[in-house]
């Protein structure tokens, strides 16, 4: 009975100990893999979310009347009042007529050395008719209606001959940018003369609400490793111009111009990869195949009374853009490593958007993460300093667990790493038998993530594995702390492949039972030393039956 009793405990306590030896190499082997992800192995393409927007150029202007520029300084020059009001003064504009666009409103936001613009810098040639009497002023002080218009050339016309005038010569320009044209010493041909200027302006239109947009209520949602989608966006601006509406330069005094009619070309960049074309002009849907030129830039002409104040331009389109996780350990997107303690994980995801227009930048591209609750996450952070969105996956419309996240936003050839911290409060507890589901001591096991071997390190690259781990005296093996989700794990017994099994968090225990025909070796002693004693005792009997 004594010997019974204690060559069990002996044969136990044989088992305890060496687990707690494997407990202590697996601490040693949790120590974390410091791997470091900097802007040296990856470089963003821009460091804010702008579109590049192309370029618009005016092609044509339609002037529906003409309007006199402000031609004197009022109380600064009274003795030109007096002479119109003598009528000694006559000034008429009798056309006025648009040259070219200077410079094209232009944003390129990949070309550094191209310069923002939101302004269309036009020329206009404006036909100024004067006339004078017996003038007192004898000179005439002359400025554009329109804001802020410059003056770059001025020519005169005597009735025979077109002459160009040079400024410090022929004429001045005051402090508020005044043409001061001294007509009656210039001409020198008697106190009554008629004659006709010619100004050359350059004025700048503004492009106002110059924008792209990406479909807002239009979350792309990705299900594979590399996927193509196809967002809709929104091209779209207005034009504006200003007037002084009064016979000054007040600046508060200006207004919108309505009395124009502009033709435009809209240029923006890779428009070769645009698509689904629907174009909106004043708020009416026109045939996109009429303004489209050969080279896919788009044309608005003076039939479609487009006007600066009244009139926007809206083109939407569509673009196929391929973006790829770049050695995500099977459908986890990502890679995962141990950060702190035991207990606190990281999953990083290197998302590459392979393909599409370089110059448009794509986001609302979200997946599904069931692997992380929404209680468990700790943080969030990109290499690019770039927001990571996520939201419970938990909702009545997909009836499913875990992160929908949402990607940072990217340009075509960039790769943004991004992270998802966060607590693992799971575990995995097996139990491996024998073929006649007796517990199996000793019996090693290799765990798999997603096909990977499970670590403090899980890659398709570098791995950092727990040691494999046996079984105790019950058959028995627990891992503490592990991703929530599934597993794989590959039973070995001697050095032998036995049996591989799938497993899972979310079930409290798994048993997993082999073909292994196995007796341990305590129940073969405690046997044997039992049936011994039996003999022993059966001897025992029959002898000293004879002697009775």
């Amino acid at each position: 009975m004594i010997i019974a009793i204690f060559i069990p405990v002996i044969f136990a306590s044989s088992k305890i100990f060496p687990n707690i030896g494997l407990n202590k190499n697996f601490l040693q082997e949790n120590v974390l893999n410091m791997n470091e992800f900097t802007k040296d192995n990856y470089t963003e393409i821009r460091t804010t979310a702008n579109h590049g927007l192309g370029n618009i150029t005016v092609d044509d202007i339609s002037f529906a009347y003409l309007e006199l520029g402000v031609f004197n300084e009022n109380i600064n020059h009274p003795l030109i009042i007096e002479d119109i009001l003598n009528n000694n003064l006559e000034i008429n504009v009798s056309h006025m007529e648009f040259i070219e666009t200077t410079s094209p409103a232009i944003i390129d936001n990949l070309e550094d050395e191209i310069s923002d613009k939101e302004t269309v810098t036009i020329k206009l040639n404006e036909t100024v008719h004067v006339g004078y009497n017996n003038s007192e002023a004898r000179y005439l002080i002359y400025h554009s209606r329109y804001v802020l218009a410059s003056l770059l050339e001025v020519y005169v016309n005597n009735g025979s001959i077109i002459t160009e005038l040079t400024e410090g010569v022929d004429f001045t320009m005051d402090d508020n940018n005044f043409l001061v044209f001294y007509y009656e010493d210039y001409f020198n041909v008697g106190p009554n003369f008629n004659f006709t200027m010619y100004l050359i302006w350059e004025y700048d239109l503004i492009i106002g609400g110059w924008t792209i947009e990406q479909k807002e209520d239009e979350i792309l949602e990705i299900t594979e490793v590399e996927q193509e989608l196809t967002p809709e966006f929104h091209y779209k601006f207005f034009l504006l111009g200003w007037r002084y509406d009064d016979m000054d330069l007040d600046f508060d005094s200006k207004v919108l111009i309505t009395s124009w009619e502009v033709a435009l070309t809209v240029n923006p960049l890779d428009k070769e990869e645009f698509n689904d074309h629907e174009l909106m002009l004043n708020g009416i849907e026109v045939n996109i195949v009429e303004h489209l030129n050969s080279d896919k830039s788009l044309q608005i002409k003076l039939s479609d009374q487009f006007t600066p104040a009244s009139s926007y331009f809206s083109l939407n389109f569509t673009s196929t853009f391929r973006l790829k996780f770049e050695e995500p350990v099977g459908k986890s997107w990502a890679i995962d490593r141990l950060v702190s303690q035991r207990e606190i994980r990281e999953r990083i995801y290197f998302c590459n958007l392979i393909s599409g227009p370089r110059h448009i930048y794509l986001e609302n591209v979200e997946f599904y993460e069931p692997s992380i609750y929404l209680e468990e996450v700790i943080n969030t952070s990109s290499l690019f300093n770039r927001d990571v969105l996520f939201v419970d996956a938990n909702n009545s419309i997909s009836n499913r667990l875990g992160l929908n996240v949402t990607i940072p936003y990217l340009f075509v050839g960039e790769t943004c790493p991004f992270s998802i911290e966060y607590f693992t409060f799971q575990k995995l507890k097996i139990v491996i038998t024998d073929n006649i589901k007796m517990p199996l001591v000793g019996a090693k096991i290799e765990v798999f993530h997603f096909g990977a071997i499970y670590g403090t390190y899980i890659s398709n690259k570098t791995i950092q594995p727990i040691i494999p781990l046996k079984s105790d005296e019950n058959g028995q093996i627990v891992l503490y702390n592990v991703p929530r989700g599934n597993y794989t794990i590959r039973v070995y017994w001697e050095g032998k492949f036995v049996k591989e099994a799938s497993i899972s968090t979310f079930n409290e225990i798994y048993y997993v039972y082999t073909s292994i025909i196995h007796t341990p070796l305590w129940i073969l002693i405690f046997g044997g030393i039992n049936g011994i004693i039996l003999i022993l005792g059966a001897i025992f009997y029959l002898k000293y039956k004879k002697l009775r």
